[in-house]
């Protein structure tokens, strides 16, 4: 299951925007989750196998407990 960082919903909800179209890609039927900082990463880590985030500042791809994924690191829809 994914996890989602508020602005890479933002983008998502874009109709045109770039990276937002591959996030948007990713949607299913089922709601996901959605957590918008590192305290509620801790939250859903047990959920979610993925953080889709556009912030590799606080989130960089070192973080071993769930797997750090950027839009632009996901295929074009």
């Amino acid at each position: 299951m994914d996890a989602f960082d508020a602005d890479a919903l933002i983008d998502a909800a874009v109709a045109d925007h770039r990276l937002g179209r591959r996030v948007r890609a990713l949607f299913t039927p089922d709601p996901p989750s959605a957590a918008g900082s590192e305290r509620r990463l801790r939250l859903v880590r047990g959920r979610a196998d993925r953080f889709i985030t556009n912030n590799a500042t606080d989130f960089p791809k070192a973080i071993a407990e769930i797997q750090i994924t950027y839009p632009s690191d996901l295929p074009e829809p």
